[in-house]
């Protein structure tokens, strides 16, 4: 028997948990398969945790009127013990937002307004082209927008898994929608935690946002998406000048990267 995930393998993700889709396939009747050696096969097959949820359960179920065994598998997926929502007792929650322009490296233009004389070679939207043929841009000042969410914790849903947890998602990226932000828009850049003479623990979360984009111009190609905390690059070739022979370049490709791994916000005990 094989085991096939269905397509992005069924997966579902909300706050609360996931679900995982798939397909086992016996080979026919003759083999003895039995939905006893179907879950078998599930259970050591799908992945112990999904974005952030744990396992919680394996279902398995035979399809009828086939003429080979086909069994169905749906695992279900959650929080673990101790970490995230379902245990927070105090709820209250305060946000802060700060936005403050950063200087950030650009290599390539919007737009080509201008070129003086007329006649000047077309450097493919590349900002500062050198000698080499390749652009050293420009600082840009660019609006880099973060908030803050403080909340405080009960003494009992801050436990050392939850502290581990949290501790491993910071420089992650959210996996899903989260307080009003698509998917990749959300970076998680610091959290903190302090304990109050009276057990409950003080904790803020920190998110810088980078809006997710379409149709990005890269030289004479255009990135159809992108989300936010991606990042996307230009490789670049010689293309000297038929006329003058001046070496100038032209972007040739254009890449996007997932450079930051995505991880459940859910887990951090806080409203979506």
């Amino acid at each position: 028997m094989t085991l096939v995930y269905t397509e992005d393998r069924g997966a579902s993700i909300n706050r609360t948990g996931a679900k995982l889709g798939a397909t086992i396939k016996g080979e026919g009747a003759a083999q003895g398969e039995t939905l006893v050696d179907a879950r078998a096969l599930a259970e050591a097959s799908v992945p112990p945790a999904v974005d952030g949820y744990s396992l919680k359960d394996v279902t398995v179920d035979e399809e009828a009127g086939t003429a080979k065994p086909v069994f169905r598998v749906t695992a279900d997926y959650g929080l673990p013990p101790g970490v995230g929502a379902a245990t927070l007792e105090v709820a209250e929650e305060r946000e802060r937002w700060h936005t403050a322009a950063e200087n950030r490296r650009v290599y390539h233009s919007l737009q080509t307004i201008s070129k003086v004389p007329p006649e000047a070679p077309d450097y493919d939207k590349q900002i500062a082209v050198n000698d080499e043929g390749k652009p050293d841009g420009v600082d840009v000042p660019t609006p880099r927008p973060s908030f803050s969410v403080e909340t405080r914790r009960s003494a009992q849903s801050t436990t050392e898994s939850y502290k581990r947890a949290i501790a491993l998602m910071v420089g992650t990226v959210n996996a899903a929608p989260f307080r009003g932000f698509q998917t990749g828009e959300l970076r998680l850049s610091s959290a903190e935690l302090s304990e109050r003479d009276d057990g409950t623990w003080d904790a803020t979360f920190t998110f810088e946002i980078s809006p997710n984009e379409t149709n990005v111009p890269v030289g004479g190609l255009t990135i159809a998406a992108k989300e936010g905390w991606d990042l996307a690059w230009a490789k670049a070739v010689p293309d000297p000048d038929p006329t003058t022979g001046e070496v100038r370049s032209k972007v040739q490709a254009a890449y996007v990267e997932r450079v930051s791994p995505r991880s459940n916000f859910a887990v951090l005990g806080i409203s979506p």
